[in-house]
Parts: structure tokens; C-alpha cells; sequence
């Protein structure tokens, strides 16, 4: 496709392109309301963090992951995009979160949550990532998204899941 070429874009033009895809994307949806199906990971390192990614195209934190690709499985898609993304490697899903539904801005997505806390991690550099970093549960940022923050509670049960992204 023409991933190559966006990463070889000046700083200040990958943000715009991808400001504009991120709007066609989106436009898309609401024209035609695809059904898809996404992965996520709370990602959990040994002092008990979350990690969590800040995209290019978007100013809030989110959960690391993806869409699931046809042909791929959900634990496929979640190694393909947490090596992407993030960098990490040889992990292990420790348990299934839950899966959401998302109708939100015309949307038919339908994301499963994974929970990995045994990994390696290798430094990454993804073109969509603007930052990636590890946040104790209490300093997670204003900025998060509003699904993000709902799983994050969840897994902290401090909120019971609601299936609704």
C-alpha cells in the first residue's frame, strides 16, 4: 500500500495526511457503515502501568491495537499491531477483558479487549504514533478517550463493563 511513502513525509506533512485520512475514514463509515472487528491491549509492565498510545491524527490516549485484517484471528491481529505500533514482542494474553460494540459516528465496530502482562518490549517507531508511554492507573492523562478510560475502569473494577465502547 502507501505506508512506505507516508513515513518518508517531513514531520509536518505525515500529520496533515493523516489528519486527512483520519476525516476520509471516517466519512467513509458514515456513508457506508462497514462492520468491523477491532483488538486492544492493556498492556500491564512489572510496577503495575498502563501503557497507552497517542496517535498522530488524534489528540487523546488510547488503548494499543487495531483492526483485525480478513483472514487474520484476533490473537493475530493483536501480534501484528502491538509489533507495529508498540514494538512488543513474545507476549502473552493473560485474559479477554470483554468485547464492545461501538456505534458511535456511524460506526458497526466491534473491539475485543485483551489483557497482556508478560512481554517484550523493543523500542518502535510506527508512523501513526506520535507518543507512547507507561502511566501509573492514577495519572492516567485528561486527554485519554472516553472508551479508553471506561476499559481502564473496568479492568480496575471500578466500574462494571457495560459493552458499549
Amino acid at each position: 500500500m502507501f505506508t512506505p511513502c507516508l513515513a518518508q513525509l517531513p514531520q509536518f506533512m505525515m500529520k496533515t495526511v493523516l489528519t486527512f485520512l483520519h476525516f476520509f475514514r471516517r466519512f467513509y463509515w458514515m456513508v457506508f457503515t462497514p462492520t468491523t472487528v477491532g483488538v486492544r491491549a492493556i498492556i500491564v509492565n512489572s510496577q503495575n502501568q498502563i501503557l497507552l498510545v497517542k496517535h498522530k491524527y488524534e489528540a487523546a490516549w488510547f488503548l494499543p491495537g487495531g483492526k483485525v485484517e480478513k483472514g487474520e484471528t484476533t490473537a493475530q491481529a493483536l501480534e501484528r499491531e502491538l509489533r507495529e505500533e508498540v514494538g512488543i514482542l513474545n507476549f502473552e494474553i493473560d485474559a479477554t477483558l470483554g468485547v464492545y460494540s461501538n456505534f458511535f459516528e456511524y460506526k458497526n465496530d466491534h473491539i475485543i479487549v485483551f489483557i497482556v502482562k508478560a512481554f517484550q518490549l523493543k523500542t518502535a517507531s510506527h508512523f501513526e504514533i506520535e507518543q507512547l508511554r507507561f502511566f501509573d492507573f492514577v495519572s492516567i492523562p485528561s486527554t485519554t478517550s472516553p472508551g479508553t478510560k471506561r476499559r481502564l475502569d473496568e479492568f480496575n473494577h471500578l466500574r462494571k463493563p457495560n459493552y458499549c465502547w
